[in-house]
């Protein structure tokens, strides 16, 4: 196994500077590394759905079963577009479905936290925990695009960190005899 990373050390350089590039991208365009990584799934789903739906005709024409790969295509080839051609709409309603699910988590928590509070240690945490959650889930709530460009900055800094990491590693791999 070393020496399969040791040969491919270039790759970890390679996927170092991809990571490198996006999380500079992240940081100083936001907004737009945000519609841009929208755009790019749904156009994603849209070649998918395109490929199944021409798999789904081959399938007709050899009197094959084709119903369900017609209906996963038709779906794909929908979502696709809405997700390309109404971008904008889309990262509200992704955002609001995960305000919506972060604001249900806080709440469970402290459901939880209130009956369990006797046999539970690490108070301070939990409810820090709670707060931040339910925090989260109320700004993505009440300002979605704010929120997802702050999820888009942070992506950002962890690719950063990975990529100067993947850096280090690849030329440290590279000196590897």
């Amino acid at each position: 196994m070393k020496t399969f990373f040791v040969k491919n050390w270039w790759s970890f350089i390679f996927n170092g500077a991809i990571a490198i590039v996006y999380g500079l991208l992240a940081l100083l365009i936001p907004k737009e590394v945000l519609e841009l990584m929208i755009k790019y799934t749904g156009v994603l789903l849209l070649l998918g759905g395109a490929i199944l739906f021409v798999s789904a005709i081959a399938r007709y024409r050899t009197k094959m079963p084709y119903g369900s790969m017609l209906t996963v295509a038709v779906l794909l080839l929908a979502v696709g577009a809405v997700i390309t051609f109404k971008t904008i709409a889309t990262i509200q309603v992704v955002v609001v479905v995960l305000g919506i699910w972060a604001l249900l988590t806080g709440i469970f928590q402290l459901a939880t936290f209130i009956s369990f509070n006797d046999s539970l240690s690490n108070k301070g945490l939990i409810i820090a925990n709670i707060l931040f959650t339910i925090s989260f889930g109320l700004i993505m709530l009440f300002n979605p695009f704010a929120a997802a460009r702050i999820l888009i900055v942070f992506s950002g800094i962890l690719a950063l960190v990975t990529g100067v990491l993947y850096l280090w590693y690849g030329f440290k791999l590279k000196k590897i005899k």
